[in-house]
This record gives structure tokens, C-alpha cells and sequence, in this order.
């Protein structure tokens, strides 16, 4: 007499073939046998045909493709930094070119070139950082917050070493000027270095936001070292430098309630 076990190996052997008959042995076999009889039923059941599978797919495939449109592909990651590079240099050009340079003149040879190498080394670097930062997967040369910091660094030690520490500290309130001067001058330049990377996908807000925050006021001190008049390391350090942490902090602050503010409205 058959056994389970064999009525098991035929209808696996047969399975999505169509018309399911079974020999006269396996039959009495189900006459007999409640557990097969039921298998054998839900085997034999009818499939739909697969025409109207395929219209179901397509059906599906139209729902999950219909909000979607085409996009154009990230840059590779020099041409996303030299698109930054040109935004920099330009905001740079025009607040030049609005407010002069009437301060060059009071710094040296030295002091001039020295914080212009100084200024180019970290716009390029910022420039490949945020490259790198809108690219999910992309591979990062160095931390953006070690980037920060030797940035922050490179700029007090510029101040510190190659300009003059005043005799007497008169002028220690007049530096509130420069950094409010800083600070707006810093907003509008952020906002534009903004739109230029905006077509990226980032991971990290916050730290997008520190990093676009201090290129903004790299701007900002540029131009300030081109119209204040005074170039003493005190107040370089504690107004100008100054800007940099101000305005880091505030991208950082802006990132991470853009990043918040999804989550609370779903919540």
C-alpha cells in the first residue's frame, strides 16, 4: 500500500504541471488518506493565468514609477569642488568689488601672501569636503571636523605670529563692528554656497551645515582683512577668528533642526 511519504514525492515531482491526475493507486490512496486528500486539493487548485499576473505586475510597476522623474547624475567630485571654488572666488570678487580694499596697504608682503596661501589651502580643502559630503558613499580624505579645526587653527596662527600686538587695548570694543560686519556678511555668502551643493543627498545636516558655515566665513574674513584698517593680532584673533566659530556653530545649529524637523513632524 502506497504511503504519504510517496504521495508526496509524485505531487512534487508534478507540481505546476498543468491537468494534475494521479495513477489509480495514488487515487485510493487519497480515498483513503484525509492529510493527502487536502494537499492534493490545494495543488490542484487553479493559478491565475499568467497573463493576469503580468497585468498585475505592470499595474504595480506604473504605482511605484508614476511620482518618479529623471534626474540629473551628481557630479564627480573635482568638478562639484571647482563649482564650489568658482561660487567662492565670485562672492569674493563682488563684496570686493562693492566694498574695496582699502586696507591693504597697512599689511606687508609677508602678512599678504602668508594669509593668502593660508585662505586658498582651506578653500579648496572646504571645497572637496563638501564635494564629498553631498555624495553618499563618497570617500572622505579627512574628518570634517578635524577640517574645521585645522582651519579654525591655521587662521588664529596667522593672526597670532605675523601681526602686531597692540600696546594698550583701546580699540578692544570697536571689534564688535567687525564681527557683526562678519556675521552678515557671512549669511548671504552661506546661502549661495548652499544652493550650489543643494542637489546632493547628505547624511550628516549638522555637519553639512558647520562646514558650509565656515566657508561662508572664510568669505567674511577675507573681507574684513581687505577693510579694516586694524590689523593688530588681538583684535584679528578675538573679532575676525572669531567669525569662523560664530558662524560654524550657527550652520551646525541650522543642520540639525532641518534634520529634526522631519521627525518631529511625522511624530
Amino acid at each position: 500500500m502506497l504511503t504519504c511519504k510517496q504521495m508526496d514525492e509524485l505531487l512534487d515531482s508534478r507540481m505546476g504541471l498543468p491537468g494534475l491526475r494521479l495513477p489509480e493507486p495514488f487515487q485510493a490512496h487519497l480515498d483513503s488518506c484525509a492529510r493527502c486528500r487536502h494537499l492534493f486539493t490545494a495543488l490542484s487548485a487553479e493559478t491565475p493565468a499568467t497573463s493576469n499576473v503580468d497585468n498585475v505586475s505592470r499595474q504595480i510597476a506604473a504605482r511605484l514609477t508614476d511620482g518618479l522623474k529623471p534626474v540629473k547624475p551628481l557630479s564627480s567630485t573635482p568638478v562639484s569642488a571647482l563649482r564650489v571654488i568658482t561660487v567662492f572666488l565670485l562672492i569674493t570678487a563682488a563684496l570686493l568689488g562693492g566694498l574695496g580694499t582699502a586696507a591693504v596697504k597697512g599689511m606687508t608682503s609677508t602678512q599678504m601672501t602668508a594669509f593668502l596661501l593660508m585662505a586658498a589651502a582651506g578653500v579648496i580643502a572646504l571645497a572637496f569636503s563638501l564635494s564629498w559630503q553631498v555624495a553618499p558613499g563618497a570617500r572622505h580624505r579627512w574628518r570634517p571636523a578635524f577640517l574645521l579645526a585645522g582651519l579654525s587653527f591655521a587662521v588664529v596662527f596667522c593672526f597670532l605670529f605675523l601681526f602686531p600686538w597692540p600696546e594698550t587695548s583701546r580699540n578692544f570694543a570697536g571689534g564688535w563692528q567687525c564681527a557683526r560686519s562678519g556675521v552678515a556678511l557671512a549669511i548671504p555668502a552661506g546661502l549661495l554656497l548652499w544652493l550650489t551643493i543643494r542637489r546632493g543627498e547628505p547624511l550628516a545636516l549638522p555637519t553639512l551645515g558647520a562646514t558650509v558655515g565656515g566657508a561662508a566665513a572664510l568669505i567674511a574674513v577675507l573681507i574684513l582683512q581687505f577693510n579694516c584698517p586694524k590689523h593688530e593680532a588681538l583684535h584679528l584673533t578675538l573679532w575676525h577668528a572669531g567669525i569662523l566659530l560664530v558662524c560654524m556653530g550657527l550652520g551646525a545649529l541650522v543642520g540639525w533642526v532641518c534634520q529634526m524637523w522631519p521627525r518631529r513632524s511625522l511624530s
